[in-house]
């Protein structure tokens, strides 16, 4: 078909308006012809790209500065890099978009978070690779016990976990479980505590680095806590009597580590009876009573838990005391004389002698 000016009636400025229009689309035309699919051909269409493997992120141990990386997704022109709580959703903020397979970020605040990672193109985004990740301390390190002995009360000293902002020491029998009592909380730079078990015997100690974000992993040290050593001999044993008498007292000086003393007696020559002792506790004084008047020995040990250390000796003699008051009266024509005299403590009999002038006895 010819379309003439005549056909369109168009004036003069008209057919030259025309002429551009239709030169216009003959050029579009043309370009859709060039772009168009050859015959048998098949279109190219993009697809998103697989999920992104080998994901990690690493962290100093307390530090919110994350660092992820992954392998690279076929056809990716980006990824899409996310992190939330747990328990929470993704929120806009917590959110970048990185051209390669690495990507820097930090969290808003310590605790336990999951990092996904998706890969994108103009497709879309692919299904995205998952990992959790903790600002919890790391585990701190050479825990060590002491234990002297006899006591209950130890220390226990530690190097401090890396990103703790403060530690928690417990403690608990092999049997048992740790309770809220049995626990004390140091902060700051301190790795050194002192604290107090129940009773003598095994027990399982555990310290823990702590920050925002909880406690991280503990090491734990099984300890047993040391009976004490028997204690020393006791010092400076004196054993004061009155003369004659059978009542005695002794006194020593506090002996380390004892919380009581067995004092015992005997004769010379015989052995220890169960009868002849007493056991004194808190005190270094003590009284006693020997059966009869002769030579003793009296042996004094301080004793614990663990038992008794070797004894302090003193040997005593009880004589009776000296008779009083001495009186001889002799008749002057008579050789007979008579003696008196006051009792003598302690004496059950008495023996009187004479003797001449010039000492010797008849």
């Amino acid at each position: 078909m010819i379309i003439s000016a005549s056909h369109l009636k168009l004036g003069k400025h008209g057919l030259a308006a025309a002429f551009v229009l239709i030169a216009t689309l003959a050029a579009a035309l043309a370009v859709v012809w060039a772009t168009a699919t050859p015959a048998g051909a098949q279109e190219e269409e993009t697809t998103v790209p697989p999920k992104p493997t080998g994901l990690s992120v690493t962290a100093d141990p307390g530090s919110l500065s994350m660092a992820a990386a992954w392998n690279a997704a076929e056809g990716a022109t980006s990824y899409q890099v996310r992190w939330r709580r747990i328990k929470q959703s993704f929120l806009p903020d917590d959110s970048l978009t990185a051209t390669n397979a690495a990507a820097s970020f930090t969290l808003s605040r310590h605790g336990d978070w999951i990092v996904r990672v998706e890969a994108c193109n103009d497709a879309g985004c692919s299904l995205g690779a998952r990992k959790v990740v903790s600002t919890r301390p790391a585990r701190p390190s050479n825990l060590s016990v002491s234990t002297p002995p006899g006591k209950l009360e130890l220390t226990a000293t530690w190097t401090a976990a890396p990103g703790a902002t403060s530690h928690v020491l417990k403690w608990r029998g092999p049997d048992g479980s740790f309770s809220a009592d049995d626990r004390v909380t140091v902060t700051g730079t301190t790795t050194s505590t002192s604290f107090t078990v129940a009773e003598r015997g095994r027990w399982i100690v555990r310290v823990e680095g702590c920050n925002d974000a909880g406690c991280g992993r503990g090491i734990a040290r099984l300890i047993a806590t040391r009976p004490p050593e028997k204690p020393p001999r006791p010092a400076n044993l004196s054993v004061s009597f009155s003369p004659g008498n059978r009542d005695m007292t002794a006194t020593w000086d506090a002996a380390p580590r004892a919380t009581s003393y067995l004092l015992r007696w005997r004769e010379h020559g015989e052995s220890f009876q169960s009868d002849n002792q007493t056991t004194i506790t808190d005190a270094t004084t003590a009284a006693f009573t020997v059966p009869s008047q002769g030579d003793w020995v009296v042996r004094l040990e301080a004793c614990n838990e663990s038992g008794c250390g070797p004894g302090a000796v003193q040997q005593v003699t009880t004589r009776p005391g000296l008779p009083s008051n001495l009186s001889v009266s002799p008749a002057t024509d008579q050789l007979e004389l008579t003696a008196t005299w006051g009792a003598a403590a302690g004496a059950t009999s008495y023996r009187l002698k004479w003797k001449r002038p010039d000492g010797s006895f008849p």
